[in-house]
């Protein structure tokens, strides 16, 4: 089911899923697609969206580092694309949740920052293995346990796509 709203997502949004995002863009494509308002909050430490008066909300912190602040920007889009009704704050707790609208929303997030095509891209061989990603992301700004704990849920995602839908090789 999750696969087919990403199918859907990406027929309607031809960038998402191919190019990754930054949190620019991100904030740019939900205005501009969804006319919801992105609020900075530096009291908050990760992105959450709220619904007041029929209008929505998505608050952010800027100083959060960049590949956090896509993760958890994505994450909250994801609820908007996936049309889930959450006002929670999203925490490292919940960005890697293994259970329902959490997990899903968390999976669009991981898509925005490193689409699919981009990891058939970066493969040097058969099957793409942790440290071949953490070394294509080990620029980026977090710590090494931070990166190696994003990359291992970006490969969980790619193998469990991978498992239950075939993977469009046009897509690359």
């Amino acid at each position: 089911m999750l696969y087919n709203s990403i199918l859907e997502i990406e027929k309607q949004h031809p960038d998402f899923n191919r190019d990754g995002f930054s949190s620019r863009q991100l904030i740019d494509f939900v205005k501009d697609n969804f006319k919801i308002h992105c609020i900075k909050d530096l009291s908050s430490t990760y992105a959450y969206i709220v619904k007041y008066k029929d209008k929505r909300y998505i608050f952010y912190n800027p100083q959060q580092a960049e590949t956090n602040l896509v993760l958890s920007l994505g994450h909250e889009v994801g609820h908007v694309l996936l049309n889930h009704n959450l006002n929670k704050e999203i925490t490292p707790f919940n960005m890697f949740a293994k259970n329902g609208d959490e997990k899903d929303a968390g999976i669009v997030g991981f898509l925005f920052w490193l689409p699919t095509p981009e990891l058939e891209r970066i493969k040097r061989y058969g099957e793409l293995c942790i440290e071949e990603l953490y070394n294509y992301v080990s620029n980026c700004d977090m710590t090494h346990d931070e990166a190696y704990k994003i990359c291992n849920g970006r490969l969980r995602i790619l193998k469990a796509l991978e498992r239950k839908y075939p993977i469009n090789k046009n897509k690359v």
